[in-house]
């Protein structure tokens, strides 16, 4: 019983060697476990394969296709939006909220430019998240524009930009002084002359100054101030006040041709959208050359008229 007792104290103490040589190799060694656990399983979207992947970032499966993690989402590589997208995005969700909120019409707007770069809908659907997650916080507008300046590869997609964001800007008919700032920076920052800011300018911001001055008014006063001023002038010009006054047809030809200028003035500083501007200075102008040809018709017959009785 002696031996016997002997040799299971040999053994439990044998035993626990290895068991100690055991666990201290394995606690100098790497650890596969601890190594996997700051990976994210992604399952990519064209095969099914899981993959071990490190971060946000674009990933190929070894089924050869690209996939993209992004805000905690897979998405296949040809339905997210590229990255000078992104950061386009992001910027034009600053700007329009730089007036204080975001209308649905700049989303009107934000829309069509999605169309003019022929996003599918799961690029869209990714925009919108984009530009709502992005308006919340304007102040970091400039590192997107340098991100813009970064990844564009030609100037014209540049001017391009700067484009959309007067496009944004304008929906309001309004140029505020933040979005300004955004936009001068931005033309800054992508090295466009002041002729090449002054070409996109002047296709989204029409000078309504002589306008607004015929209404005794400013592009700063508000919609409410320009109707009160439009009406008393309205009804201080009305011509059918000095019909009756026996005024010479001149002067009366004068208080017309003022009427006219104010109600032509009014419509123009109330449309939003500059190819309407466009179009009805052009039915002014239209309207005024009918009557030029009408009175110089009239001229005309006055003086054969003239010319009758004097024989």
């Amino acid at each position: 019983m002696g031996g016997i007792g002997m040799f299971i104290i040999v053994a439990l103490l044998v035993s626990w060697v290895f068991n100690s040589i055991r666990n201290g190799l394995s606690n100098m060694l790497p650890s596969n476990s601890n190594s996997n656990s700051n990976k994210i399983r992604a399952k990519c979207p064209y095969c099914g394969e899981l993959s071990l992947i490190d971060s946000e970032d674009s990933w190929k499966c070894a089924c050869g296709k690209v996939f993209v993690y992004r805000n905690s989402t897979i998405y296949k590589m040809e339905d997210t939006c590229s990255d000078i997208a992104i950061h386009v995005t992001a910027l034009l969700a600053k700007i329009a909220k730089a007036d204080g909120f975001v209308t649905k019409e700049e989303v009107s707007v934000l829309e069509e430019i999605y169309n003019r770069f022929e996003l599918n809908n799961n690029q869209q659907n990714e925009a919108g998240r984009i530009f709502s997650n992005e308006k919340s916080n304007i102040s970091d507008y400039k590192k997107h524009i340098h991100k813009v300046k970064e990844l564009a590869k030609e100037r014209e997609i540049l001017k391009v930009v700067v484009e959309c964001m007067f496009m944004i800007t304008m929906t309001d008919k309004n140029f505020n002084n933040e979005q300004e700032k955004m936009i001068l920076e931005a033309v800054s920052a992508f090295g466009l002359s002041e002729c090449e800011y002054k070409e996109i300018k002047d296709i989204y911001v029409e000078d309504l100054d002589e306008y607004y001055k015929i209404l005794c008014c400013s592009n700063k006063s508000t919609d409410d101030e320009v109707k009160k001023a439009y009406r008393q002038l309205m009804m201080q010009y009305h011509p059918d006040k000095y019909v009756s006054k026996d005024l010479p047809q001149d002067i009366l030809d004068s208080i017309t041709e003022k009427y006219r200028k104010i109600q032509e003035s009014y419509d123009i500083v109330n449309l939003k959208d500059k190819t309407k501007i466009n179009d009805m200075k052009k039915s002014y102008q239209k309207e005024d050359s009918v009557e030029q040809n009408s009175n110089s018709e009239n001229n005309k017959e006055e003086v054969a008229a003239d010319k009758v009785n004097n024989k």
